[in-house]
C-alpha cells in the first residue's frame, strides 16, 4: 500500500525533517506525474501574504525562512491561487489537532497527545502518517500519498471527513478540512508562544491514495460496486426514472466536480476567464453551487466570494447578497437539515438537471464537444457512435477508412513538426513516435 516519492536528496525515510525546505520537498517533489504550483503564506507584522510558487522553486525559496515566524504551506497543487475553483492536484490527507483548546488536555506536551494519537490509529485502523508535526500549540497528523486530479477531490473529502470524525475527540479542527488549507512549516516558528514547529517523528511510508482511502472509507470501491449490483437486481423490473446520462456514472459530489470543470471551461473559451455584465449571475450562482457539494459552508462562502471578485468583480457584500440562497442551503445540509420534495426527505442543496443548465447558459452543441457532462442528447449520441467506430477498428470489425488514415499521417506530421521546432533529434522524433529514423525523416521532409 505504501510507495516510495521520486528519491530527493534533500530528505529519506526514517529521517527526521529540520527545515521548511525539505518539508516543502517531501510534501511536492519537482518530478513527472506531479503538477501545479503550491502557496507559501505568511504573517508578516500582523499582514497576511500569500506567494504563489513553482514546486521545482521551493528549495530555494524556503531556504532562507528557517527560524521566521508564522510561515505556512499549502499541502495540494493548484492552478494559480489556493481555491477549490483552481485546484489541480491532491497529495496529502492530515488533521489539525488543537488540543490546547479542550480543557481535558491543556497542559499536555505534543509527546503525550501522539501517545493518545497512537491509541485512536488503532480503533479506527489507520496507518501511521507519513509526518507528525509538533505546531507550536497543536499537533498534525499528514498522510502523504500519490498524486491524485481534481476529479477525486469528493472522495478525498470523504477521506478527510472520517480522519476528522475519528480524532474529534482530540481537538481535530473541522475548520481544517478543505483542500485549499495551508499547514505550518516545519523549521519556523509560532508566534503566538515562541515555540518551533518541529517533526514530532522521522519521515514515514508515502501512501498510495487509493488503497489508503480504501483503509479510511468504512466501504471501499469494491463493496461500493458490488451493494449496485445488489440494488439493481433487487430494482431490475422498475422503469428507470432518471435517464441522466452523467448521473447513471458520477455520484452526486463527482457530478458536481464535472460540472464545476465544465463551467470553467465554458467561462474560459466563451470569456476568455473573465464574466461580461449580464452573464455574472447565473454562471456564478451554478459555480457556487456546484461548490457547494465540495466544501463545508464556513469554506464554501470563502472560496465563493474569491471567485465572484476574480470572474465578475463582486465584493464580498454583493456576493452574499447574491448567493445567499446557495450559503443557507449549504448551513443546512451540513447539520443535517433535509427539505420536503415530492413527498421525500432531500438534500437541501440545489441540484439541477444537466439540460436545464445547458438551457440557462445556452450552451451551443460546439461548445458541448469541450465539455465533461454539460452535454445534451445530440453529443451523446455523437460520442457514442465515435466510441464504437473506434471500438470497431481497433477489434477488426471494420477496416481503417482513407480518410481514417490521412488524418492519423497529418497528426503525425504536425506532432513530428513540433518535436523537431522544440530542438529535438531525428532519432529522438522516431523514439516518441514509435517509428523508424528514416520514417521521421520522410514525416518532417516529405
Amino acid at each position: 500500500m505504501s510507495m516510495t516519492l521520486p528519491e530527493h536528496a534533500a530528505w529519506r525515510k526514517g529521517a527526521y525533517i529540520e527545515t521548511p525546505d525539505v518539508h516543502a520537498t517531501l510534501l511536492h517533489p519537482s518530478a513527472d506525474g506531479y503538477h501545479g504550483l503550491v502557496t507559501l503564506a505568511q504573517r508578516i507584522h500582523g499582514q497576511w501574504h500569500e506567494t504563489i510558487l513553482k514546486p521545482l522553486d521551493l528549495p530555494w525559496a524556503l531556504r532562507e525562512i528557517a527560524g521566521t515566524p508564522d510561515a505556512y504551506l499549502t499541502q495540494n497543487r493548484f492552478k494559480g491561487a489556493r481555491r477549490i475553483a483552481h485546484l489541480w492536484q491532491l497529495g496529502a490527507l492530515w488533521t489539525d489537532l488543537d488540543y490546547h483548546k479542550m480543557s481535558q488536555w491543556q497542559g499536555k506536551s505534543p509527546e503525550e497527545i501522539w501517545e493518545l494519537a497512537k491509541d485512536v490509529l488503532e480503533e479506527i485502523h489507520l496507518p501511521r502518517p507519513t509526518l507528525v508535526i509538533a505546531t507550536g500549540r497543536g499537533l498534525a497528523l499528514v498522510w502523504i500519498h500519490t498524486p491524485i486530479p481534481r476529479p477525486a477531490l469528493p472522495r478525498w473529502n470523504a477521506c478527510q471527513r472520517q480522519i476528522y470524525a475519528g480524532f474529534k475527540t482530540l481537538g481535530a479542527d473541522r475548520a481544517a478540512l478543505d483542500a485549499a488549507r495551508v499547514l505550518r512549516l516545519i523549521g519556523t516558528e509560532n508566534a503566538k508562544n515562541g515555540q518551533l514547529v518541529r517533526a514530532l517523528t522521522p519521515t514515514g511510508d508515502v501512501w498510495n491514495f487509493e488503497a489508503l482511502a480504501d483503509v479510511i472509507l468504512p466501504l471501499h470501491r469494491g463493496e461500493l460496486s458490488d451493494l449496485r449490483v445488489q440494488r439493481a437486481l433487487r430494482h431490475a423490473e422498475r422503469p428507470r426514472k432518471d435517464d441522466n446520462w452523467a448521473s447513471q456514472r458520477f455520484s452526486i459530489a463527482s457530478l458536481w466536480e464535472a460540472r464545476l470543470s465544465d463551467l470553467q471551461t465554458l467561462l474560459e473559451q466563451r470569456w476568455w476567464g473573465v464574466l461580461p455584465p449580464g452573464q455574472r449571475d447565473l454562471w456564478l450562482f451554478l459555480a457556487v453551487n456546484a461548490m457547494s457539494w465540495l466544501t463545508p459552508p464556513e469554506v464554501l462562502m470563502r472560496e465563493a466570494w474569491a471567485l465572484a471578485k476574480q470572474v465578475g468583480g463582486w465584493d464580498e457584500r454583493e456576493a452574499a447578497a447574491r448567493l445567499q440562497a446557495i450559503f443557507k442551503r449549504s448551513r443546512m445540509a451540513a447539520q443535517g437539515q433535509a427539505l420536503e420534495w415530492n413527498g421525500k426527505a432531500v438534500d437541501p442543496r440545489y441540484a439541477f438537471k444537466t439540460q436545464t443548465i445547458l438551457e440557462w447558459l445556452k450552451i451551443t452543441p460546439e461548445e458541448q464537444r469541450h465539455m465533461r457532462v454539460l452535454i445534451g442528447p445530440e453529443e451523446k449520441r455523437r460520442r457514442h457512435r465515435e466510441a464504437e467506430s473506434q471500438r470497431k477498428r481497433q477489434s477488426g470489425e471494420v477496416k481503417q477508412t482513407r480518410a481514417d488514415y490521412e488524418a492519423q499521417a497529418r497528426a503525425r506530421r504536425v506532432q513530428a513538426t513540433q518535436l523537431r521546432n522544440a530542438g529535438k533529434s531525428y532519432r529522438a522524433i522516431a523514439a516518441a513516435l514509435g517509428c523508424s529514423v528514416g520514417e521521421a525523416y520522410r514525416l518532417l521532409n516529405g
